[in-house]
């Protein structure tokens, strides 16, 4: 089921890296349409990484004490 269910949507791997932020993004595509089926990281966890990213570069996320 699994295996004749991709081979009917013919996908397709893309590897990118993201400019801004440095991020390697791997999707798979659906070649026939160009509709993206999976994407990792997806596009929730890069906001969110990013978002954590700004948080600990202010210094209100983590704070160190020696």
């Amino acid at each position: 089921m699994f295996r004749s269910h991709f081979a009917e949507q013919q996908p397709e791997l893309t590897f990118r890296l993201d400019t801004d932020k440095g991020d390697l993004v791997v999707s798979v595509i659906d070649s026939r349409d160009n509709t993206v089926l999976r994407q990792i990281p997806s596009a929730e966890a890069r906001r969110i990484a990013h978002q954590l990213e700004k948080l600990g570069s202010s210094g209100t996320l983590l704070r160190q004490s020696a």
